[in-house]
């Protein structure tokens, strides 16, 4: 014991009190092979402990180093002073005590198949055991199933006996005298052909001949020798190919390619994504069935064998195709602000209007939390919300969408950031209703966020108010329901009485990405939130009838808002469940409930060209039936157009003169060009252009590990994924913008080069595609 003067008495220890256990492991080990070893404390003390087996490459990634507790207990610490921490009156000032309390997320709703569902290419190897108790002067034995893997792993173990602490670690090298290694590229698409590399890598002079040989699964078939022999005299490597065939079939594929010298294997193992390039095509048929009455129908299965999903839906309300509706949201390729919460938006009533199993619920839970969560990412530090990730801009329709979606999903139990909300309510509060510079409808649309808030702003909606005989049509409306959510329903009654949901003739209706169907529903939940219930009915049967359209276009924000609308209607006024049956190929749903919505997937069995399906009403009213079918088409079967926007498309090559990308040789650098230009005389905003590029091309992208990018001239933003570029932008009449992508030709083989889009995203009369081809890398 030692008295400092002014600090409490304290204990120093001395490293006789730190524990010391030891690992005794082999310094090698081969892959796919039983590892054993012993622990023990050197001392002979007795303790707990735990052993932990890591790949180096996942802990250099963090320059993860084995954990110390000893050393860090029993650092020199400075003198002792008291301390105050303020960063809950800092960080959280606009955040309640809630939050501070409990974690918020639900990712725990997030386990087994919502994680991940593709192939998974790079598998860690992790280990951890224990904890473990041992006695004073025994020593422990362990063994551990190390899986197909080529490098080093480092064994930990951490002990304590309740008071004194250590650790030791020891590197493991998995290796053995020849190994294979087969590479493949990220993605392979139906029908294409690639010569896979297999790397054999000896690590000592004599190893001779070894034997390669591939195996697939139904996925692929080897199209040349399976098995093939070479020499490698001294240490090095070689590289073998195999000819591979991709079948007809999406899925996950495996490739097996085993390495045979002597009594030495070798087996590497790879799983791939094996795609259709073109995406999926939904096709349905509607029609009424009567009370007690039955229907035969046989839906044409059209798509690729094994690509076809069959859907039944059945409702007491008129036919909305929620399914086909609901996936077109979910799956939606790009990530805006607007297309993250129109994903999640119509999902909050889900389970009220629908029955739904147990994997649904859980599904779309998941989706509506992961949307919240990934509103942070749109954060600015005025409390707004921008479009894109990053992007310095604030965006006064996202803000306000973003607090009437967080509102709704606070409203039905989902836990919802206090501090992101509160900065929403403020930038809306301050910079939004009141600014004259912003347009009607988006101030209108941020006083009915605040008022569904609890949080409305009186003087700006009468201010508003007086203006409403100039104001756009969804405006007034979108006011109204300010109104009508603040308790004065006969305010909200005045200002719409009367009034249509289209807008008068010449006003741009894709300002602030509207549009007639949307105009339509928020006319619906208006009339919902006064009451008015016959003009609530006469828009849900216009709204659903739209829906229920399968050649009607509707953008990401009118079927958010569409079904967001309608599933407000069906839980608050309409009535009546469903009672049927529909028998398939293989046996007989059962569609009962009391809600006004009953969906089942029904199994295509065996059928090829035609499935048929009987559909039986067993309940007293009469039910609106959907039934579709979602295919992918073959690859090739895309139709070139051009409306309202010309494309070029061309490569060249580092010199900038033009080549031709049939035939490549592998390890050719060359550059995609896509010229896009707007024809019409008005501006064209939120363009998007997808490209995505064969299995057997590498994009270079030039952004990796670097800060200081910048995007192409005239993008907004720009998405850079494994295999495809999202490129977004606007265009006045008459501009073109250019976009250069960088690219490798990589693996042998012959690859199909996907169609090359671009399209407004909310309207529907400007789009282009270029169709596409098949290249060859030699």
């Amino acid at each position: 014991p030692i008295r400092l003067y002014g600090v409490q008495n304290i204990n120093v220890e001395d490293a006789s009190s730190r524990l010391h256990p030891v690992i005794d492991i082999p310094a090698e080990t081969k892959p796919e092979s039983t590892l054993q070893f012993k622990v023990k404390e050197e001392g002979g003390h007795a303790m707990s402990y735990i052993v932990a087996l890591v790949d180096e490459g996942l802990l250099s990634l963090t320059g993860f180093k084995t954990p110390d507790a000893w050393a860090s207990f029993y650092a020199k610490e400075a003198l002792r002073v008291r301390t105050w921490d303020e960063y809950d009156s800092v960080i959280g000032a606009y955040g309640g005590h809630i939050e501070q309390l409990f974690a918020i997320g639900g990712d725990q709703e997030g386990t087994g198949p919502l994680k991940r569902q593709g192939a998974d290419r790079f598998k860690p190897v992790v280990a951890y055991l224990g904890p473990f108790e041992l006695k004073a002067g025994k020593t422990a034995t362990h063994s551990v199933e190390v899986p197909q893997y080529i490098g080093s792993l480092r064994a930990m173990v951490i002990a304590t006996d309740g008071r004194a602490q250590g650790s030791v670690s020891q590197d493991v090298a998995v290796t053995q005298p020849v190994m294979v290694q087969a590479t493949l590229p990220r993605t392979l698409s139906i029908g294409e052909t690639i010569r896979i590399p297999a790397t054999v890598i000896a690590l000592k002079d004599g190893v001779g001949k070894v034997k390669l040989d591939i195996q697939t699964d139904g996925l692929m078939k080897v199209t040349g020798p399976s098995t093939l022999e070479t020499s490698i005299p001294k240490a090095g490597q070689q590289v073998e190919y195999f000819e591979v065939q991709v079948g007809e079939q999406t899925g996950i594929g495996h490739v097996t390619v085993t390495a045979r010298s002597g009594s030495d294997n070798s087996v590497s193992r790879v799983e791939i994504d094996v795609l259709n390039p073109n995406p999926p095509v939904t096709r349905a048929q509607s029609f009424l069935l009567d009370a007690g009455k039955s229907k035969d129908a046989a839906v044409e299965l059209f798509g690729l064998p094994g690509t076809n999903t069959v859907s039944v839906e059945l409702s007491s309300i008129p036919a909305i195709d929620l399914g086909r509706r609901l996936k077109y949201l979910t799956e939606y390729p790009y990530g805006c602000a607007e297309q993250t919460i129109s994903g999640a938006f119509p999902q909050l009533y889900l389970t009220q209007v629908m029955d739904c199993d147990e994997h649904v619920a859980k599904r779309t839970s998941f989706n509506v939390t992961a949307a919240i969560n990934r509103l942070h990412s749109y954060r600015r530090p005025d409390g707004s919300l921008s479009y894109w990730p990053g992007s310095s801009q604030s965006s006064s329709f996202a803000t306000a969408y973003a607090l009437h979606f967080l509102q709704e999903a606070e409203n039905q139990g989902y836990a919802v950031p206090a501090d992101l909300k509160a900065g929403l309510v403020r930038y809306l509060s301050g910079s939004v209703v009141s600014n004259k510079k912003e347009g009607e409808f988006v101030r209108a649309y941020g006083l009915y966020a605040l008022a569904s808030a609890g949080k409305p702003q009186r003087s700006a909606m009468n201010l508003l108010r007086e203006q409403a005989r100039k104001m756009p049509r969804s405006a007034v409306w979108m006011l109204a329901a300010a109104y009508a959510s603040d308790g004065k329903k006969q305010v909200a009654t005045s200002l719409t009485n009367g009034l249509p949901y289209l807008e008068s003739a010449g006003y741009n209706q894709y300002e602030y990405y509207g549009s007639e169907d949307r105009n339509m529903a928020i006319a619906l939940r208006t009339s919902i939130l006064t009451g008015q219930k016959e003009t609530a009915f006469e828009l849900a049967e216009k709204v659903a009838a739209h829906l229920n359209d399968p050649q009607h276009y509707m953008s990401t924000q009118a079927t958010a808002w569409s079904l967001y609308a309608i599933s407000d209607y069906a839980r608050t006024i309409a009535g009546g469940g469903v009672n049927a049956s529909v028998k398939g190929p293989e046996r007989t749903y059962s569609f009962n409930t009391q809600k006004a919505i009953a969906s089942q997937d029904i199994a295509p069995g065996k059928a090829e060209a035609k499935m048929p399906l009987t559909l039986s009403n067993t309940g007293g009213n009469t039910l609106h039936a959907v039934v579709s079918v979602t295919g992918i088409p073959k690859a090739g079967t895309e139709k070139a157009k051009s409306s309202g926007l010309s494309m070029k498309i061309s490569y060249v090559g580092p010199d900038g003169q033009a080549i031709q990308v049939d035939t490549l040789s592998r390890g050719r650098n060359f550059k995609a060009v896509v010229t896009v230009t707007n024809t019409g005389p008005a501006t064209v905003r939120d363009l998007a252009l997808a490209q995505k590029f064969p299995s057997g091309w590498e994009i270079q992208n030039g952004r990796l590990n670097r800060e200081d990018f910048s995007y192409p001239a005239g993008v907004t933003y720009q998405d850079i994924r494994d295999d495809r570029v999202y490129s977004f932008f606007d265009l006045a009449g008459g501009q073109s913008v250019t976009i250069t992508t960088g690219l490798t030709a990589t693996y042998p083989g012959r690859f199909y080069l996907p169609a090359v889009s671009c399209e407004a995203m909310y309207d529907a009369s400007v789009s282009a595609l270029v169709p596409g081809r098949w290249t060859e890398v030699k």
